[in-house]
């Protein structure tokens, strides 16, 4: 099965950049959540401000991304 996306330019030059861009957004994405993960699991010099921070933001993108309909999980 194949898949084309066809895009008038420059009228939707917004829209082709991000059709091809985004997966390097969604790799942004989860390296900050990877990133941020780690930090809580073997960073033990954190403080508990630090760590309820870094639990809120992880908790917030994803509350967000689900807004949207897109999750991390959506890709293998």
């Amino acid at each position: 099965m194949k898949a084309v996306l066809k895009f008038k330019i420059p009228k939707e030059k917004d829209e082709h950049y991000l059709a091809i861009h985004g997966v390097d957004y969604y790799c942004s994405l989860l390296d900050l959540d990877d990133h941020l993960r780690s930090q809580l699991k073997h960073n033990d010099k954190l403080t508990i401000d630090q760590v309820e921070f870094a639990d809120n933001i992880r908790d917030k993108m994803r509350e967000i991304m689900d807004s949207h309909h897109v999750s991390l999980d959506d890709v293998e």
